[in-house]
């Protein structure tokens, strides 16, 4: 995402240094680069705030045969 915004700040600097009049460019990259950095900063705060062990219990469980009902009615296709 940190490499999007940079390159969206390049290019709007380049096409700032063509048309000196038209800030359309630098209201669409300050807009994509806020909207950038919230998703950044959720995207962190998530890293700690999940259900990690929870998934991961339950994942030992399926593996461990405890939730075979869950297989009930399934057609398995042999290759």
């Amino acid at each position: 995402m940190k490499g999007l915004i940079s390159a969206t700040c390049s290019y709007t600097v380049s096409k700032l240094n063509n048309q000196h009049s038209d800030l359309t460019p630098q209201y669409l990259a300050d807009v994509f680069s806020l909207n950038s950095k919230r998703k950044i900063k959720r995207l962190f705060d998530e890293l700690a705030d999940n259900d990690d062990k929870k998934e991961n219990k339950l994942a030992k469980s399926i593996l461990n045969g405890e939730m075979a009902w869950l297989e009930e009615g399934v057609p398995w296709v042999d290759y």
